[in-house]
């Protein structure tokens, strides 16, 4: 605030003066240099309004991650509640080294795991 308020008066008081004397070297120069202060100064408010932005979307990104995440672990909360018989599980090894555990209902059959394993991670599944 301050700082903003002070740097407009001087640029006032800079135009009045540019005013008074519109000519000669040292007019000219002192016009160039007010240019170039008032466009680094445009700039820099330009850039805090997209800081300020960036800092608005990175809040609502750890907001969805934080839900996203909480999600998870209710869903890993009710997966473990269930009976050991309807969690049966088996690792089936990925076409790109990882494992991943199916579980043996109809949503994540054994066949329906190793189809999507054969299709990789890098092909969409159209069920």
């Amino acid at each position: 605030g301050d700082v903003w308020d002070t740097l407009t008066n001087i640029f006032a008081e800079m135009d009045s003066q540019l005013a008074a004397h519109p000519t000669g070297d040292e007019q000219g120069a002192l016009g160039d240099t007010l240019e170039s202060l008032r466009s680094l100064m445009e700039m820099h408010v330009t850039l805090q309004s997209k800081a300020a932005r960036l800092q608005d979307t990175r809040a609502a990104m750890a907001g969805q991650r934080d839900a996203a995440l909480a999600s998870l672990a209710a869903l890993e909360r009710s997966e473990e509640a269930r009976p050991e018989s309807a969690t049966r599980r088996r690792p089936v090894q990925r076409a790109w080294g990882a494992y991943a555990y199916s579980t043996l209902d109809d949503e994540n059959s054994t066949a329906h795991v190793e189809e999507r394993v054969k299709r990789g991670p890098w092909r969409t599944s159209v069920r």
